[in-house]
C-alpha cells in the first residue's frame, strides 16, 4: 500500500512529458508552417470556390488492368 503511493507520481510523469513534447512540436513546427502558408496564400487542399466552373469533378484517367496486375498487387 505504501509503495503504490510513491510509485503513482512516477507513473504519471510520462503522460505529462508526452503532452509537453507534443505541444512543443505543434508550436515550433506545425504552427509556423501554417502561418507561412497563410502568409503566402498557399492552399494545398484547393478550397477556392470558382463560380465560373460548372463542376469540380476531376476526370479519372483510365487504367489498363490485365491479369498480371491482379497477381502481384503489392
Amino acid at each position: 500500500m505504501r509503495r503504490s503511493v510513491f510509485i503513482r507520481p512516477f507513473i504519471l510523469i510520462p503522460v505529462y512529458i508526452l503532452r509537453i513534447i507534443l505541444a512543443i512540436l505543434f508550436y515550433l513546427v506545425l504552427a509556423p508552417i501554417g502561418l507561412i502558408m497563410r502568409l503566402f496564400r498557399i492552399d494545398l487542399l484547393d478550397r477556392k470556390i470558382d463560380k465560373k466552373k460548372r463542376s469540380y469533378w476531376r476526370k479519372k484517367e483510365e487504367a489498363v488492368c490485365g491479369l498480371a496486375s491482379y497477381e502481384r498487387q503489392f
